[in-house]
Parts: C-alpha cells; sequence; structure tokens
C-alpha cells in the first residue's frame, strides 16, 4: 500500500511538472549574458563561463558594450573580443530540450577569415545549430549548420559590412516524431516589433541523423573566423521571450551523477550541490522505507547551492531523492531506485578501462550481471582539459544497474569482478564510479593545485612548460581538470585503480608520484585517509630472459611495493598480478599490453579490500618477503601472508625464479626449496657466498611461488643495486633536488624499529652481523651501503647523496646480546632469560608468535591468547629466529640461547 501510494504521489507531480512545464516554457529566458564584467580581463571564470577546449589565446572583455536599436538591454555592460583561435567558453542552460529553441547574439566584426564558426548549442562533444562567418570581397557572409558533420551553408549576394553591428537569431526545433529530423534556421536583423522572426535567411535546414539535445551556449574565435565582438547573447524557448526584457530563468541544476538507480555512500553525510538561479531556494527530499530527511538552502550569489542530508546507513530497498525549487513545481526533479551502501572510485588508464566484454569469461560474467541488481556503475567519459571543471562531459553515462544488457559495453571488467565479488562477500549494494583514459600518465590525473603547491613536485611542475598542452596522454592534470575535478566531493567508500604503463619511461619516480596523487585525491574528497588499492603491474614480454633481467617494467613494480612501506602513506593494499597476462609474448601490443585474463586481477583486489577495510579474517594479499639472511651459501627467505603454508604453482615439480649472487654482483640461477610454510632456501653452486637474492626480476618472469589461496608472490630483490636499465634525463626548470632523506631502513629484510628519516643513529642487538638496506625517500638521490663487519666497529654506514650533492649518513651498530628484554612494546613484551624465551602479551586480540632455528625450521608455532603470559624453554643451545604478529604491526628478530 506504503509503495502505491508514494507512486501515485510521484505521478501526481509528474503531471502537474508537465503541465506546468508547457506554462512556463511559453515566455521563458534561459540565459541572458551582457558582458557585464570589467574591461581586459578573461571572460572564463566570470558568470560561470568555463572552459571547454582551450587554445592559444583568451577571449576578453573590451571597454564597450554592442547597441543596437530595440534589442533587450542593448549598450549594457560589455563585449566579449574575439581573435582567430580563442579558447571555446561555454555556459550551461537549464530548459525541457523538447519543441523549439533560440539563441540570438550581436555581432560586430573587424575582419575575416576564410570561414569558421563562432557560436552554437552544445553538447555531447557535438554543436547544433552552429552559426559561421567567411571573408567576401569588402565584407563577409554568414554561415549555418545544423550539426558538427553537416555541410555549411552560406548567405551569397551583397556582403554584410565590418564595423557594423547586426543581429542574429538561430531557431532550432527539437522534432519528437520517430523519423523525423530537426530543423534549424539562421535569421540576420530580423524586425523585433513583428509577431515571428519572419523568412529564414538560411534554413530550414534538416540533415538526417543526429537529433540530440543541446543545453550549452559556446563561442570561440576558430582559426578562420576573423576578429569580432559578441554580445547580448541570449537563449529562449520562444521568439517573445527573446526580444522581451523580462528575465523568467529560473532553474535548478543538479550534476550527471546525481540520477536514478545510484548507490549513495553509506554511514556518512550525503552531500550535494549543483546549479541555479540566485536567490532561490532548492529543496532536497530524500525518502526511505516510509521515513523522509529533506533540508533546503538558498543559490548563492554565483549561482551554486550545496547542502547535506544526514549519514544513512545500509538500504538494499529502493529510495527515491527530489530537487526542486521552492514553490516552483515546474523545477521537481525525481530520482527513484536510489540504493545506500558502498561506493568505489575506479581510475587509471586503459587495463582498467578495459569492459566486462573484454573479459575472458565475458559470457558468463554478463549472462549472470542480472542476477547481481545491487551493483549499480556511473561511468565518467573522457574530457581532457587544460582548466579545472565543475562538470563531468556531456556525453557521461548517468548511474544504471549492471545488469545483463548493461554491463559488457560500460562497466570496466576489474572493477565490475571487484564490484562482484563485494556484493557477494557482503550482501549489500556496491555501486562503481568509473573515470580512466588508455595511454595516460599518472601526472595527468593529478591536479594542478598540488603540483605547483608540493615542493617535491617541482621536477613534475619544472617540466609543464616546455610540453605539449594538447597531449592528451602526457601533460599534467588535464584529465583530472575533466574526469576527477567535477566528481571530487561526492562521498564513497574508497579508490581502486589500475595504472603504470605510461610511466615506465619514469620508473623510478613512481613511488613519490603515487604517494602524491594519493595525497591529492584524499585532500580532495575531505573524507581522511580514504582506502586506496592499486594493482601492481603484470607480466608483459616480449622478454630477453625470462629469468632475470634488468629492465624499467621492473624497476616500476618495485617502487609500486616501496610505496607500501613508506609510513606516511596509511590504508593502501597492492593487488600481485605477476601471472594474469594470459599471451605475454604476444607479438601484437594491443593484446600483450591488454590481457583479456582481468578476473584474478579484481577478485584480488576485493580480497584485500576485505581483509584491510572489512577486516575479514582471511589472507588477503600476495606472499611478500619479510626477514632474510645468509649462512654460508645459502640465503633463507621467510614470508608473510603465506596462509597455510607457501606452495609450488599448481602443475610445477620446483620453484624457480630465484636468482642469486655473490660480491661480483653477477645473478646465477638458484636452486630454491620451501624448508617450511613461510621459509624458502636457497643455493647455487656458482656462488659460493651469496650477498643478494632477487624474484621474478624480469619483464615477464618464469616464477611459481605462490600461497596457500593461490595468490603468486611479490617480485623483490634484497639488494639496492642502481638498475641496470638507463633513464633519460628530463629537462626541468626547477633547482637540483636537495632530499636526502630515507623512507625506510631495513635490517635483514626487516623494517628498523623506531626508524625515523630526521634520527640517523641507531643500536640494533645482535651476536650476527646482518644485512642493512634502505630506500630513498626522493627518486633524485642515490644511496650507497657500507655493511657493518668486526674491523669497522661493527657499523652499518647508509649513505645518501642528494641530487644537488647534499649528504645525510645513517649509522647502525650492531651491539652483541644480552638478556634484556629484545621486544618492547604497548602490546607486547618478549625477553631472554637463560634457556626461556618470556612473553607477555597485553593485546586484546590472539598474537601469532612463531619460532624457528638457524635453518628456518619452524619449531614451534602458536596464536596467543590475549592478555596471557607464555614461556617456551629451549633444550639446545644455539641461534634463533622469532617472527611475532600483533593487530598493530609484524616484527623479526634473533636471539641466542647459551
Amino acid at each position: 500500500m506504503k509503495e502505491f501510494l508514494v507512486n501515485k504521489y510521484k505521478i501526481l507531480l509528474l503531471i502537474f511538472y508537465f503541465g506546468m512545464c508547457g506554462f512556463l516554457n511559453a515566455q521563458s529566458l534561459f540565459l541572458q549574458e551582457n558582458f557585464d564584467f570589467t574591461a581586459g580581463t578573461d571572460l572564463n571564470g566570470q558568470n560561470n563561463w568555463i572552459v571547454g577546449s582551450a587554445s592559444t589565446n583568451r577571449i576578453s572583455v573590451s571597454a564597450t558594450g554592442l547597441v543596437y536599436s530595440g534589442y533587450p538591454f542593448s549598450g549594457t555592460g560589455n563585449a566579449a573580443t574575439f581573435i582567430p583561435t580563442t579558447d571555446r567558453l561555454q555556459k550551461t542552460f537549464v530548459g525541457t530540450l523538447s519543441g523549439t529553441y533560440y539563441y540570438s547574439a550581436l555581432i560586430n566584426l573587424t575582419s575575416a577569415g576564410s570561414g569558421d564558426y563562432f557560436i552554437g548549442f552544445y553538447t555531447n562533444s557535438a554543436f547544433r545549430g552552429r552559426t559561421y562567418i567567411k571573408a567576401d570581397g569588402t565584407g563577409f557572409q554568414f554561415g549555418l549548420t545544423k550539426t558538427t558533420t553537416g555541410t555549411v551553408i552560406y548567405t551569397s549576394g551583397v556582403p554584410y559590412s565590418f564595423g557594423t553591428t547586426y543581429l542574429i537569431v538561430v531557431k532550432y526545433e527539437f522534432q519528437t516524431a520517430s523519423g523525423t529530423d530537426d530543423k534549424v534556421s539562421l535569421f540576420v536583423n530580423p524586425d523585433l516589433n513583428a509577431i515571428d522572426p519572419g523568412t529564414p535567411i538560411i534554413g530550414p535546414l534538416a540533415d538526417a541523423g543526429n537529433d540530440v539535445s543541446a543545453n550549452v551556449i559556446a563561442i570561440q574565435g576558430r582559426a578562420n573566423s576573423g576578429n569580432f565582438s559578441l554580445d547580448g547573447i541570449r537563449v529562449a524557448s520562444d521568439w517573445i521571450s527573446l526580444k522581451s526584457e523580462t528575465i523568467n530563468n529560473h532553474f535548478i541544476e543538479v550534476p550527471k551523477f546525481i540520477s536514478s538507480h545510484m548507490v549513495l555512500q553509506r554511514e556518512t553525510p550525503l552531500k550535494f550541490h549543483g546549479g541555479g538561479t540566485a536567490g532561490d531556494t532548492v529543496k532536497v527530499v530524500f525518502t526511505r522505507q516510509g521515513n523522509v530527511y529533506k533540508d533546503s538552502v538558498k543559490v548563492d550569489v554565483n549561482g551554486r547551492w550545496s547542502l547535506e542530508i544526514p549519514a544513512q546507513s545500509v538500504c538494499s530497498e529502493p529510495c527515491t531523492l527530489s530537487f526542486g525549487i521552492l514553490n516552483n513545481a515546474a523545477s521537481l526533479q525525481i530520482f527513484d531506485d536510489i540504493l545506500i551502501g558502498d561506493v568505489w572510485f575506479a581510475a587509471g588508464q586503459s587495463n582498467m578501462e578495459k569492459k566486462v566484454s573484454h573479459l575472458l569469461e565475458a559470457s558468463q560474467y554478463i549472462a549472470e550481471a542480472s542476477n547481481y541488481p545491487m551493483i549499480r556503475s556511473f561511468r565518467a567519459s573522457y574530457f581532457s582539459n587544460n582548466f579545472e571543471q565543475e562538470r563531468v562531459n556531456g556525453s557521461s553515462v548517468s548511474w544504471f544497474v549492471c545488469n545483463s544488457t548493461e554491463v559488457g559495453e560500460k562497466v570496466s571488467a576489474v572493477a565490475y569482478v571487484f564490484a562482484r565479488m563485494l556484493n557477494a562477500e557482503l550482501n549489500i549494494p556496491v555501486g562503481i564510479m568509473q573515470s580512466y583514459r588508455g595511454g595516460t600518465e599518472l601526472e595527468t590525473w593529478m591536479s594542478h593545485g598540488k603540483i605547483i603547491s608540493d615542493p617535491e613536485l617541482c621536477k613534475v611542475a619544472g617540466r609543464i612548460t616546455g610540453m605539449d598542452s594538447t597531449d592528451v596522454a602526457a601533460y599534467p592534470s588535464i584529465h583530472y581538470n575533466g574526469q576527477i575535478n567535477p566528481l571530487k566531493g561526492f562521498p564513497i567508500k574508497g579508490f581502486v585503480y589500475y595504472q603504470g604503463e605510461s610511466n615506465i619511461k619514469r620508473a623510478k619516480e613512481y613511488r613519490l608520484m603515487m604517494k602524491k596523487l594519493i595525497e591529492d585525491w584524499r585532500s580532495q574528497w575531505g573524507m581522511g585517509n580514504l582506502p586506496f588499492y592499486y594493482v601492481q603491474m603484470p607480466n608483459m614480454g616480449v622478454s630477453v630472459s625470462r629469468e632475470y633481467e634488468e629492465g624499467n617494467w621492473q624497476d616500476l613494480r618495485e617502487q609500486q611495493q616501496f610505496l607500501l612501506t613508506d609510513d606516511n602513506v596509511p590504508n593502501i593494499g597492492m593487488a600481485v598480478t605477476i601471472d594474469t597476462n594470459e599471451d605475454p609474448n604476444n607479438p601484437d601490443d594491443a593484446i600483450r599490453m591488454h590481457p583479456h585474463n582481468k578476473k584474478p586481477v579484481g577478485e584480488r583486489l576485493a580480497q584485500v579490500v576485505l581483509k584491510k577495510t572489512y577486516n575479514k579474517d582471511i589472507i588477503g594479499e600476495s606472499p611478500v618477503l619479510s626477514q632474510y639472511w645468509f649462512s654460508r651459501d645459502t640465503a633463507y627467505l621467510v614470508f608473510r601472508n603465506q596462509g597455510a603454508g607457501l606452495k609450488i604453482k599448481t602443475g610445477d615439480t620446483s620453484l624457480n625464479g630465484f636468482v642469486i649472487a655473490g660480491n661480483d654482483k653477477i645473478f646465477k640461477s638458484g636452486n630454491a626449496t620451501i624448508i617450511n610454510d613461510s621459509t624458502i632456501s636457497i643455493q647455487s653452486n656458482l656462488v659460493i657466498q651469496p650477498v643478494a637474492v632477487r624474484y621474478a626480476w624480469s619483464k615477464n618472469p618464469l616464477c611459481n611461488l605462490y600461497n596457500s589461496i593461490d595468490f603468486p608472490a611479490s617480485p623483490f630483490r634484497t639488494d639496492i643495486w642502481p638498475s641496470g636499465y638507463t633513464y633519460s634525463t628530463l629537462v626541468s626548470t626547477c633547482a637540483s633536488d636537495n632530499n636526502a632523506n630515507l623512507i625506510s631502513i631495513r635490517v635483514n629484510g626487516v623494517q628498523l624499529s623506531g626508524f625515523n628519516p630526521d634520527i640517523q643513529n641507531y643500536n640494533f642487538k645482535s651476536d650476527e652481523l646482518q644485512q642493512v638496506v634502505a630506500i630513498t625517500s626522493s627518486p633524485f638521490a642515490t644511496i650507497t651501503v657500507e655493511q657493518a663487519t668486526e674491523q669497522n666497529g661493527r657499523k652499518a654506514i647508509v649513505s645518501v647523496t642528494a641530487e644537488d650533492r647534499t649528504l645525510k649518513l645513517y649509522e647502525i651498530v650492531f651491539n652483541n646480546l644480552t638478556n634484556h628484554p629484545v621486544v618492547k612494546d604497548n602490546d607486547v613484551h618478549v625477553s631472554v632469560q637463560n634457556k626461556d624465551l618470556i612473553i607477555f602479551s597485553r593485546n586484546e586480540n590472539s598474537v601469532s608468535f612463531g619460532i624457528y632455528n638457524s635453518m628456518g625450521q619452524c619449531i614451534m608455532w602458536q596464536k596467543l591468547q590475549p592478555n596471557s603470559n607464555t614461556k617456551y624453554t629451549f633444550t639446545n643451545p644455539g641461534l634463533y629466529f622469532a617472527h611475532l604478529n600483533t593487530t598493530k604491526a609484524e616484527s623479526s628478530f634473533k636471539f641466542l640461547i647459551k
């Protein structure tokens, strides 16, 4: 009964709405512009004029306006001046976009070119009713097209004169009948006292096809259109309103990503914003399961409004949202079938962009899609722009249900697999906001404000001067402006990101760039440290050596891994995809670069999100090296995220992908053996005393180490030797970088406890001298390590040299073990007393604790109960290794039993 009443209410509102529309549109002026701004200023940004396409010159405001007898507000304000190749500026108006529309303008030319357009309706990257000018002897002629692709029809006969102000009027008639084409006509100097504009000088034109709505007026000085001024631009639904001085432009604008079928983010205030007529009151009503939440706000002097509705819990039943102007029923916009759940923002380049139809399992996923009606999506279409935009491209796809009809060609394969797994596991609505573009560099997705204000991004800012601003693949901020900025602030749960292929030419900078992108987006959304999960680059041929090779692809993967070690970038995670390319050596770039095997990519992203954001008690990530040491001719590697235990890929009989090197830095194949659930030993007859191990260090590596849930181990290396790949030095106006800090010091692979980049001296308790490596904060710094020896006083020295030659030294001193505590923090206290290891746990949750002998064999592993005391007695003296995992952190250490 309730649903019937709600639907009946909506039907009555809509009947009233459409009835009132006919009345209001009988005399409706939708836009009036007299350029009443300061002479000499840039028109962009004034009175909601925004750049639609950047060019080499700005549109400026003149010192005087144009005068035309009888035309409304003639001589009011100033005018806009155009020279060849000015920006295209555009302004949105709101109407029914049916029936008839007019636009008019005053124009005065000082010169004309060989012919081009200067004004027209605009939408979806295409023009409607576009007016042209071209030189003709001592004067010029006007021209008209119905559509962007239509033939230009010019006037003929005596040319129009330079230096004279003309009134142009364009009439566009929307034809709603099936198979009937829209019509467009041009009038020059029509009689303003007549009941209609009279006989058109061109038209009606009725080219076939391309009959779509247009709700933007666009102006531009094209290369061949000449020099001219425009004034008195007006848009109306009828001739009377066009020539009337009464402005009755009451409207409300709602962003395109607010629509029926959308998912709103749960448990955070619902934020809405839009445009309207200054002074009007906008009323927003949200209805869920009989409960009504509403608020209202006045439109400010800039024509903008924003408000919040209280946070909502999950709702899988359809909700309703309406926007309207107070006391103006005709303005009402009603959106229904809205759900409350989690919204994830999916971004990146082509491998995120590839649709569900691209999947190996496309037919299955498409056929099953209608079984998941709680998965919804919005897609922002391409909108490269040199200036920040308030609105997404008009061709963007409003929210839709990802059913079998829609999902194949409208949704990212990775994002959909991800969303489907979350929906299945959590049983809540999942929304996907899609914004991506193939072949794009990371810098194109970062805001200009971040680039020019963050001192660590000086190199990026310094390169802009020498770049082509029309290069949509590489010019900084060009995709942020049109595809991120309009969406910022819309409440979301977090980000999933798949990008990097286009940054391999500067792979060493990638960790820093990713860090800054994450900071930027989190700041733009203003929702704290929103979760950010990303995809590590997959296997990709054609490879010189499948076992080991130097290369920028490997360096970029390492930078993605390094990001996880940066304590200043919390709440992140990475999906390893080193095994997902089903055809990595295909000579066809399009196939090799865009694997169809994207199901595991989406599932692995979902798995890490389920563990780290939704706190599921699962193994959510791939095996990652957490500890290692070298003993005589053997290297021992300990991994975390092993689950029930490390294993060789199903079907293989031996581990591969491991290479080992001595001080000569020449890597040889290693014989790797799994010796317990988390530990691997590696030897080589060709390396007597190893000092470094690498795994999967190739663009398309032959590797097969997995954990118990069939997630592949992430590529790694234990050394920090300079990359064997040579990178080009890019020209920059910046001074040399002076950052000589570290983000991490690792002792045998374990992060040094208490590390702080501003602290340069550390003591480490150990009877054995251990290997030290470090990671630099700046990609432009170089690093060397003098390992500790008995001869140098058991001191390891890390030298960091900044690009400007600034030097910083970090010192780690290895002190002999004593029987004082080896681990101490707020949760766990561990100490050695004679032959006993004493563990005091004050953690509210269970703590995992493992002990291994010097060969890496596990001799004890158990979960310590919350708030417990445990003692373990050793029967044999020797050196032991322990691994402790609390809810706060993971730590590993060695201790001696005498």
